[in-house]
C-alpha cells in the first residue's frame, strides 16, 4: 500500500514538473519581446514586432527586428518598405547601418545576425500604415539570393496603433540579471536561464533607451512644439505665406523667421541674404538669441546665373538646462601585445579623452573610472589579481585625471583576460546606485587568452554564450582555442566548450543585460592561428574574430582600429559623444529632400560659423535627390552652416514659367537622437523662371491672285536649342490662323504642342537648366498643298502658290468660223524646245500641255487644202503671275487653258474688212476723190480738145457739177472723219455722289450724261434740302470692252444693261474676271464748291468701248449712316449728246445715289446715232462706209451719164 502511494506521489510530482516547465516555456517566449510590442513575424530565424506611440505631432512607429543566418558562412539583410493608406511608399530616414533605395525601400547591412530598431514618424492624420517585409541572403562565396522569405512570411503587414496608447509610457518591467556565480543547473535549465537572460538584456536595453528618451523628450518639449511654416498654393505656384525676398532678387522667395520662440512670424519682407548674417529669419525654440535651446534657418538666393540658387541651412545649439551626469569606465587591455605603439596610442587617446571633457566644461557631470586587465601571472602588469583599477570619480576632481593617466603608464605585459576586465568594469558601474547613464569603453587588441571555466551556456543564433562560470581559469596561451575542449550540461544534451569566447561573450551579455552601454574598439585584430599556431590553417579567420568582437559590444557600438591614429580618433569621438549628451543638439539629423523641379549643382559645403569652433563637423550624405545630415552635436556658441547650389529644371514637358516651385520637400531637423519622434521643420524656399512669347508670321503670295485655295490655318514646327537635360523636348508645334482677305497672318504663342495634332501644352521658358538663353526658331512648316514654303526669318514663313502649267488649245476655222481639218502647228519655247501636240478626232482642235512662264511661238506649218497658210507666227507669252498675252495683247486663260482660234482664208478670195477704223475711212475717201478727179480730168480734156478743133457744138459746160461733187465728197469725208476721231478721243467722266436724307424722297431718274441744273426735271437730286454730296466714297472703274463685245454676240444692249443693273457686285466681278479688265480707283472729294465729286478720264480702245463703274466703299465715319446701295453702272460708248443730236458727249456726268432703300440706278441710255440734217436718208449707225458707198455710186452714175451723152453722135 505504501508503495502504491509512493508511486502515485511520484507521478503527481512529475506532472506538476511538466506543467511548470510548460508554463515556464510560455513565460520565456512572452519575455523575448517587450510586453507592449505587437508581434508580426515569429519564426526560428526571424522575429519582427512593432510598437506605435502617439506624439504631439503625429504617431511614432518603432519596428523591432531580430534575425540570424541559418547556413554556415551565410549573411542576411532585411528589406523594409513602409506604405501609406493609399499604398504609396513612405520616405524614412534610415537608421545607422541601413540605406534607402530610390523606391524608398530600407536595406540593412549583410550580417550573420542582427537586432535593432527602425523608427518612423507620421502625421496625426495617418493612423494606419503598412510594412512590407522581405530578406536577401548571401553565401560565403558572395552569391546573392533575393527575397528568401516564403509568401506567408515575406508579405505586407498592416500596422495599427493601440487605441489608448500614451506617448512615452513604458509597460516593460525589469528582471534580475544572471549571476556570475558558478551554477550546477542542468543544461536545459541553463538554456531557459540564458533565454531569460537574453530577454532581460533586450528589455533592459529597451528600458534604458526608452527611459532616456522619455526624460530627454520631456526636456526637449520645453523647447515647444513644432513651429510649422505656412505655404500658399494658388495659380502662381506654392510659396511661403509669410515670406521675404533677398534684396535685388526676383525669382526666389523664402520663409520668414519667428519672434519670441513662438509661431508668430517676424514680418521681415527683405534683407540682403548675406550668409554671414547670424541673426535674421531664424526659427528659434525654447528662447531667443543666445538663450534659445536651438535655432534653425533655411533660405535661398539668386546667383549671377539665371536659375542657379545658393541654398543655406543654419543650425545653432546650446547647453541643456537640466544636465544629467554620466558614469564611464575605461576597460583597457594591458597585455604585452599592446606594446609599444598600441599602448602609447591608448595612453595618448585617454589623456585627450579626459582633456576634451574638461575643456567642454562638463567635468562635474562626467564620472570616469578605469579597469586595466592583463593576466594573473606574476610576470604580468597585474600580478595575482589580473587587473588594476581607478575608482569612479568626477573628471573635475583634483587628481582624478592624474590617477587615470598614471594607472596606465606602466609597461603593458601579460595575457588577455577580457572577461575579467568586463566583469570588474560592470562591478564598478554597479557600485553607483544613481540613475546616471552607465557606459563602458573596452579597448583590446586580440582574442581573449584567459577566461573562467563555463558551467552553463546557451546557443543563440549559432553562437554560444556562457551564462554561469566557475572560479577556475582556462589559459590556452596565445590563442582562444583550448587544447582539450570540455563538455557541460547533461549526458543527453552535452555542450562542447572549445575556446574562451563563450565565457567572454557571456560576460559581456550579462553586463549589457544590466543596462550598461558597452562600446568596444578592436585594435589591429588578426586571425587566431590556434593552439598549434598554424597560420595556413587558422583556428579563426580575422572575419570570424571581428564577428565575435562585434557581439561583445552593444548594437552598432563596435569599431575597428587599424593604426595608432585610429585609436586616438576613436577616443576623441567617444569624448565628443559624451559631450554631445549635454548639448541641446545631440547627434541630430537633418532630412532635406530635393524639390522635384530642381537638380543639385555640385556638393554640399559644411563649416562652423559659431563663436565656438566645432571639433567634429556633422556627416553629410548627398544623393541625387536628398541631403541627409547625421552626427550633428551642437552646444552653446556652436553653429553649423550647410551650403549647396540647386538649378531649376526648366526643360521638363510640364514646366510652367513664372510659377513658384518649392526648392525642397519637407525639410526637418531631429535635434536629439534620444527623441527621434521630436522633429521640427525648416522653412522651404521657392523659385521660378521667366517665360517668353513667340511672335509668328505667315506671308501669302499667289501669282494669279486667286486665294481660294488657301487653308484656314497652317502649322509651324518650332525648335529650341541649348537643352542640357536628357529627354528634354526640342521641337514643338504652333498653329497660325487667318483669312484669305489678309496676305499676312500673325499670332503670338506662349505654348507649343507636342505634335501637329495636339493642344498646346509645352511652355516656353526663357533659359535652360544651366541658365543659358534658349534660341527658338521656326524650323519647318507642315506642307500646304499647292504652295511652296520659304523661311524668311526665325519667326516667319512665306508661302508662294505653285504655278499650275497651262494648256494651249488651238481651234482651226475658216473665215466663217467653221472648224476645218488638215492643218498642222508647231509650238516651241524660247529655248527652241518643241512641244508635243494632241489632235482631237475632228482634226480641227490642237492641244499643247505644260506651258510654264515663258515665251512661246506658234507656227502653222501646213494649211488645209485650198486655204492660205498664216504668214506670221503667233507669239504667246505666259507671265509668272499667270497672265497671258497674244502678240502683246492680253488674252484670258480660263480653267488654265489658253484658247486660240486661227482662221484661214480660201485661196483667190480677198479678206473682208475689219472694223471701221479711222485709217480705212481716209483710204476710202481718197479712192472716191481720186475717181472723181480722174473722171473730171477726162471730161475736161475732151471738152477742151473738142472746143479747140470746133468739131462739134457742145452743150453748156457742166464741169462745175463734177467740182461740186468733188467738194461735197471731200466735205462729207472730213466731217465724218472728225466724228470718228472724236469717238476715239479721251472721255471724261464726272461722278456726283448724292445721299438722300429721306428714302421716301428718292426718285428713279435716267442719267443723260449732262449736268443736272435747278431747272431740270430731275433737280430733286441736287436739292440741298433733300440730298447732300458725300465725300470719301471709293469707286472702281473697269474697262469691260471685251466682256461687252462678247456679251452682245448673244444678247441685246438693253438686255445687257438690265442684267448689269440687277446683278450684285460680287457676281459681276466674277463674270468680268476672265476678261482680265484693267481698272482704276477714284474717290469723291469737294470740287468747285460741290461735295461728292470724282473725275476720271479714259482712252477708248475702239469706237464701242465700255466701262463698268462699281461703288466699292464709303469712309469709316459714314459707314454707320449711309448704306452702299448704288447699283452698278455700265456705260457703252459713244454716248449721244441729248441736246445736239449730231454729236457725242466727251464729258459724261453720272449721279450715283445712296439711301437706306435699295433703288436701282439706271445707267446711261443706249446711244442713238444722230441723223445728219443734210442727209436724212443716211443710216443711223454714224459710220462713213454707207455714206461713201452712196456718194461713190452717185459719182459713178453721173460720170457714166456724161460719158454716154458725149459719146452719142450729134444729128447733122
Amino acid at each position: 500500500m505504501k508503495k502504491k502511494w509512493a508511486t502515485w506521489l511520484s507521478l503527481l510530482v512529475l506532472c506538476l514538473g511538466i506543467v511548470a516547465n510548460i508554463r515556464h516555456g510560455y513565460t520565456v517566449l512572452a519575455d523575448s519581446l517587450a510586453s507592449d510590442e505587437t508581434m508580426l513575424i515569429q519564426d526560428d530565424d526571424l522575429l519582427v514586432s512593432y510598437k506605435a506611440t502617439p506624439t504631439q505631432t503625429g504617431n511614432a512607429w518603432v519596428i523591432h527586428y531580430r534575425y540570424h543566418a541559418v547556413e554556415d558562412g551565410e549573411t542576411r539583410r532585411l528589406k523594409f518598405q513602409f506604405l501609406d493608406p493609399q499604398g504609396q511608399p513612405i520616405t524614412v530616414v534610415p537608421e545607422k547601418g541601413w540605406t534607402i533605395t530610390k523606391d524608398k525601400q530600407l536595406l540593412s547591412t549583410f550580417r550573420a545576425q542582427d537586432e535593432g530598431y527602425v523608427r518612423l514618424t507620421t502625421e496625426s492624420s495617418i493612423t494606419k500604415i503598412s510594412l512590407n517585409v522581405q530578406a536577401d541572403a548571401q553565401d560565403k562565396s558572395g552569391k546573392l539570393q533575393t527575397d528568401i522569405l516564403p509568401k506567408d512570411i515575406g508579405k505586407t503587414y498592416a500596422l495599427t496603433p493601440p487605441e489608448n496608447a500614451v506617448a512615452g509610457k513604458s509597460s516593460a518591467s525589469t528582471s534580475s540579471s544572471s549571476s556570475a556565480t558558478p551554477s550546477s543547473s542542468s543544461a536545459s535549465t541553463t538554456s531557459n536561464s540564458v533565454t531569460n537572460s537574453q530577454a532581460s538584456q533586450t528589455r533592459a536595453s529597451t528600458l534604458a533607451s526608452e527611459s532616456t528618451a522619455t526624460k530627454s523628450q520631456t526636456e526637449m518639449l520645453t523647447a515647444g512644439p513644432n513651429i510649422v511654416p505656412q505655404y500658399t498654393t494658388d495659380a502662381t505656384g506654392i510659396y511661403p505665406t509669410n515670406s521675404w525676398i533677398p534684396t535685388g532678387n526676383q525669382t526666389v522667395i523664402n520663409h520668414q523667421g519667428n519672434v519670441n520662440a513662438t509661431n508668430q512670424w517676424d514680418g521681415n519682407k527683405s534683407w540682403s541674404g548675406d550668409p554671414s548674417n547670424k541673426s535674421t529669419s531664424y526659427i528659434e525654440y525654447g528662447g531667443t538669441g543666445s538663450a534659445a535651446q536651438f535655432a534653425m534657418r533655411k533660405y535661398a538666393k539668386e546667383t549671377a546665373t539665371p536659375g542657379l540658387y545658393d541654398v543655406y541651412l543654419n543650425v545653432r545649439g546650446n547647453d541643456q538646462k537640466n544636465i544629467k551626469p554620466v558614469d564611464i569606465v575605461l576597460v583597457v587591455d594591458m597585455s604585452g601585445s599592446m606594446e609599444p605603439d598600441r599602448a602609447a596610442a591608448v595612453r595618448s587617446g585617454i589623456s585627450s579623452f579626459l582633456q576634451q571633457i574638461t575643456n567642454a566644461g562638463i567635468g562635474d557631470y562626467v564620472n570616469v573610472g578605469l579597469i586595466g586587465f592583463s593576466s594573473t601571472r606574476n610576470d604580468s602588469v597585474t600580478p595575482g589579481t589580473g587587473y588594476i583599477s581607478v575608482p569612479m570619480n568626477k573628471v573635475s576632481n583634483q587628481g582624478q585625471i592624474s590617477a587615470l593617466n598614471n594607472a596606465i603608464s606602466p609597461k603593458f605585459k601579460g595575457g588577455t583576460f577580457t572577461q575579467l576586465g568586463i566583469r570588474k568594469g560592470t562591478e564598478m558601474l554597479a557600485q553607483d546606485s544613481s540613475q546616471n547613464q552607465k557606459m563602458m569603453i573596452l579597448l583590446t587588441d586580440g582574442v581573449p587568452t584567459y577566461a573562467y571555466k563555463v558551467t552553463a551556456a546557451q546557443n543563440y543564433g549559432g553562437t554560444l554564450y556562457g551564462t554561469s562560470f566557475s572560479n577556475s581559469i582556462d589559459n590556452p596561451g596565445n590563442t582562444a582555442q583550448f587544447q582539450s575542449p570540455y563538455n557541460i550540461g547533461s549526458r543527453n544534451n552535452p555542450i562542447l566548450i572549445k575556446d574562451t569566447w563563450p565565457a567572454t561573450l557571456g560576460e559581456a551579455k550579462i553586463s549589457k543585460d544590466k543596462g550598461v552601454i558597452l562600446h568596444a574598439l578592436g585594435i589591429q585584430l588578426d586571425q587566431d592561428n590556434g593552439y598549434y599556431n598554424d597560420s595556413s590553417n587558422p583556428y579563426m579567420t580575422r572575419q570570424q574574430v571581428l564577428s565575435n568582437m562585434k557581439l561583445l559590444a552593444s548594437q552598432d557600438l563596435y569599431q575597428d582600429a587599424n593604426s595608432a591614429n585610429d585609436i586616438q580618433k576613436y577616443l576623441q569621438d567617444r569624448a565628443q559623444n559624451v559631450i554631445s549628451e549635454f548639448d541641446t543638439v545631440n547627434n541630430a539629423t537633418i532630412s532635406d529632400p530635393l524639390g522635384s523641379q530642381f537638380q543639385y549643382n555640385g556638393t554640399v559645403d559644411v563649416k562652423s560659423i559659431g563663436t565656438k569652433s566645432i571639433v567634429k563637423l556633422p556627416t553629410t550624405n548627398m544623393t541625387s535627390n536628398q541631403l541627409n545630415v547625421s552626427d550633428m552635436s551642437l552646444g552653446a556658441g556652436e553653429e553649423v552652416q550647410f551650403h549647396y547650389q540647386v538649378r531649376l529644371n526648366t526643360e521638363t514637358n510640364d514646366f510652367k514659367p513664372d510659377y513658384w516651385y518649392q526648392m525642397n520637400g519637407r525639410t526637418t531637423l531631429m535635434p536629439n537622437i534620444n527623441t527621434p519622434d521630436y522633429q521640427v521643420d525648416f522653412g522651404v524656399p521657392s523659385a521660378k523662371a521667366p517665360g517668353i512669347t513667340l511672335n509668328l508670321k505667315k506671308i501669302w503670295e499667289e501669282y494669279d491672285g486667286i486665294k481660294t485655295n488657301r487653308p484656314t490655318q497652317v502649322t509651324y514646327g518650332i525648335t529650341r536649342n541649348n537643352t542640357v537635360t536628357n529627354n528634354a523636348w526640342q521641337k514643338g508645334f504652333a498653329t497660325i490662323q487667318g483669312t484669305s482677305s489678309n496676305d499676312t497672318w500673325t499670332t503670338s504663342v506662349s505654348k507649343l504642342a507636342v505634335d501637329a495634332t495636339s493642344q498646346p501644352s509645352l511652355s516656353l521658358p526663357k533659359y535652360n537648366t544651366n541658365g543659358v538663353a534658349f534660341n527658338y526658331s521656326v524650323s519647318e512648316e507642315v506642307a500646304v498643298n499647292g504652295y511652296d514654303g520659304t523661311k524668311v526669318d526665325e519667326m516667319t514663313y512665306k508661302n508662294t502658290k505653285q504655278f499650275k502649267p497651262l494648256n494651249l488649245q488651238v481651234t482651226k476655222t475658216d473665215s466663217n468660223g467653221k472648224n476645218i481639218a488638215g492643218a498642222s502647228f508647231k509650238l516651241v519655247n524660247s529655248s527652241g524646245k518643241e512641244f508635243s501636240i494632241n489632235t482631237d478626232s475632228t482634226g480641227a482642235i490642237f492641244t499643247f500641255a505644260n506651258l510654264t512662264p515663258g515665251t512661246y511661238t506658234l507656227t502653222e506649218t501646213k494649211a488645209p487644202d485650198g486655204y492660205v497658210i498664216l504668214s506670221q507666227p503667233i507669239i504667246i507669252t505666259v507671265a509668272k503671275n499667270g497672265s497671258v498675252t497674244q502678240d502683246g495683247k492680253p488674252i484670258s486663260a480660263d480653267n488654265y487653258t489658253i484658247k486660240l482660234t486661227v482662221k484661214n482664208q480660201q485661196k483667190g478670195i480677198l479678206p473682208s474688212t475689219g472694223g471701221s477704223g479711222r485709217t480705212g475711212y481716209f483710204i476710202a475717201s481718197l479712192i472716191f476723190m481720186g475717181l472723181v478727179a480722174i473722171i473730171g480730168g477726162i471730161f475736161y480734156y475732151r471738152n477742151r480738145r473738142l472746143r479747140h478743133h470746133q468739131l462739134l457744138k457742145g452743150p453748156v459746160n457742166k464741169s462745175h457739177l463734177l467740182l461740186l461733187l468733188l467738194i461735197t465728197s471731200l466735205g462729207i469725208t472730213f466731217t465724218n472723219a472728225q466724228k470718228i476721231a472724236a469717238d476715239e478721243q479721251p472721255i471724261t467722266f464726272i461722278l456726283h455722289k448724292r445721299v438722300f436724307k429721306d428714302s421716301g424722297d428718292l426718285k428713279t431718274i435716267k442719267d443723260n450724261g449732262l449736268v443736272i441744273t435747278p431747272n431740270d426735271p430731275n433737280s430733286g437730286v441736287i436739292d440741298s434740302d433733300k440730298t447732300y454730296g458725300l465725300n470719301g466714297v471709293t469707286f472702281d472703274v473697269y474697262d469691260v470692252t471685251s466682256y461687252v463685245s462678247n456679251a452682245l454676240k448673244s444678247t441685246s444692249k438693253e438686255a445687257l444693261m438690265k442684267h448689269v443693273t440687277n446683278t450684285d457686285k460680287a457676281s459681276l466681278l466674277a463674270e468680268i474676271k476672265p476678261y482680265q479688265p484693267t481698272s482704276q480707283e477714284v474717290v469723291t472729294v469737294s470740287s468747285d464748291g460741290e461735295d461728292g465729286v470724282a473725275r476720271f478720264s479714259v482712252q477708248p480702245t475702239s469706237q464701242n468701248s465700255a466701262y463698268l463703274i462699281l461703288e466699292k466703299q464709303i469712309s469709316d465715319k459714314d459707314a454707320g449712316q449711309v448704306k452702299m446701295t448704288a447699283t452698278p453702272m455700265l456705260v457703252i460708248l459713244p454716248v449721244a449728246n441729248p441736246v445736239d443730236k449730231t454729236s457725242f458727249l466727251t464729258t459724261i456726268n453720272l449721279y450715283p445715289k445712296n439711301t437706306a432703300v435699295k433703288t436701282p440706278v439706271i445707267p446711261p441710255v443706249n446711244p442713238v446715232n444722230p441723223k445728219p440734217p443734210h442727209f436724212p436718208f443716211l443710216p443711223d449707225t454714224g459710220e462713213v462706209k454707207s455714206v461713201m458707198v452712196v456718194l461713190g455710186g452717185i459719182v459713178v452714175i453721173i460720170a457714166v451719164s456724161f460719158w454716154y451723152n458725149r459719146r452719142k453722135p450729134k444729128p447733122s
